[in-house]
């Protein structure tokens, strides 16, 4: 797979030797076309990842003089892959990311001064509901309790945006917001 300078190999097999040997010709075949066409690959940046729910997570790949790392989480298109395909670390680093995000729809929400409520759902959706949108398709069949965290945060947008109070039913605030519920999205 290519995108722009993201560049990644994939294999899949149930022996790791046969996988060892197709990304070992593989990475020969692209440092010997780098060395004919000019283009550099950075043995730093380079990293190894294996997934499966067992521990045989080592592989040794080498690159020119350097090995490839092996990681157990790998960030790819702002996406982090752990090995065990819990997405626990993405949906964790999304939490972040919104929690920060949602920081500045709280300061755009005050009672006296605030911008108005169609504005702030403006700003909710191309905030927060963007962000948790990008890769939802992938983490999606994740244990609910993780994405419980995500749906936390779509509901507190949601209430700062029109000013709901805590205790307000998450399924009006969502119809007067008119945004669906992350499970429906």
């Amino acid at each position: 797979m290519l995108y722009a300078d993201d560049f990644s190999i994939m294999c899949r097999s149930s022996c790791l030797i046969t996988i060892k040997q197709i990304l070992q010709d593989a990475t020969f075949e692209l440092i010997k076309w780098s060395n004919t066409s000019g283009f550099k690959f950075s043995a730093e940046k380079t990293k190894l990842i294996i997934f499966n729910n067992k521990n045989k997570n080592k592989m040794s790949i080498s690159m020119g003089e350097h090995t490839i790392k092996n990681d157990k989480n790998i960030k790819i298109l702002g996406i982090i892959f752990d090995s065990k395909y819990s997405w626990t670390p993405h949906i964790l680093q999304l939490k972040q990311a919104c929690a920060n995000r949602l920081n500045i729809i709280k300061m755009l929400s005050h009672t006296t001064w605030g911008a108005h409520s169609s504005v702030l759902i403006k700003i909710h959706k191309a905030l927060i509901l963007a962000k948790l949108d990008y890769g939802s398709h992938l983490f999606s069949s994740t244990n609910h309790r993780h994405l419980k965290k995500l749906e936390t945060l779509h509901n507190s947008g949601m209430r700062f945006a029109i000013g709901a109070f805590n205790a307000s039913p998450i399924d009006s605030i969502s119809s007067i917001a008119g945004i669906p519920s992350l499970t429906l999205r």
